[in-house]
């Protein structure tokens, strides 16, 4: 009997749309579509705005991922690509065998796609936390609707990579002497920063309800980066 599992090759955010195009052999793309054309009608109505993004999660929670072999790799896995970076190692090296391929090698092609795919994974991640805290705090943030909580996280994903990295090194003392917990107080700057930019779409209520926030957004990043690690 066919089963439904989250796809291992063909996944953005957990996979769960790829699975889904696989089990029924249809494109992901338009399951993708589907998923987020859903989200944006039902954030018109506020009471079912997290509807479909709390069953995207239960989802990515509840179904298995579909383990990785070597028979999903024969069509799409070139073990001659790891030697094409010059024409040295490609002619020293250029015979390497299926056979030779080891698991090591498997697990850090997925890595190199998945270090490319890192920013926007962020920013789909983040961008359903923006919603779903909206939803569920709603007197500490607003979120005007799910573009805006999209772009948000596409903002907070630019100041992380271009602006956190002075902040921390700037602030490394206080960090030091409170133990890491002064990390918290820069991630609430960052998003009082993001409210700045979005402007009247997307802000808190007070620094405190940005600190709330930034606490909760640095455990569920925790959780979901040693998730796809672990994959």
């Amino acid at each position: 009997m066919k089963k439904l599992y989250r796809s291992n090759r063909n996944r953005i955010v957990g996979g769960v749309c790829g699975g889904i195009g696989e089990y029924l052999g249809i494109d992901a793309k338009y399951v993708r579509i589907t998923f987020v054309a859903l989200t944006i009608i039902t954030s018109i109505f506020r009471p079912l705005s997290m509807v479909v993004p709390g069953i995207y999660i239960i989802m990515m929670l509840a179904i298995p991922v579909k383990k990785v072999n070597r028979d999903d790799f024969d069509s799409t896995f070139d073990p001659f690509s790891y030697f094409e970076k010059t024409d040295d190692v490609k002619e020293e090296k250029g015979r390497k065998t299926l056979t030779n391929v080891t698991e090591k090698d498997i697990k850090d092609d997925r890595k190199d796609q998945t270090m490319y795919l890192g920013f926007w994974k962020r920013v789909l991640i983040n961008g359903i936390f923006f919603i779903a805290i909206a939803g569920l705090y709603s007197s500490g943030l607003h979120v005007a609707n799910v573009w805006v909580a999209f772009m948000a996280a596409f903002v907070l994903g630019l100041l992380n990579t271009f602006v956190k990295p002075f902040l921390i090194i700037l602030s490394l003392p206080i960090t030091l002497w409170t133990m890491g917990l002064f990390y918290f107080v820069i991630n609430a700057l960052l998003l009082e920063l993001t409210s700045v930019v979005m402007k009247g779409a997307f802000y808190f209520t007070s620094f405190g309800s940005a600190l709330i926030v930034a606490i909760i957004m640095s455990i569920v990043n925790l959780i979901v980066t040693n998730y796809f690690m672990n994959r």
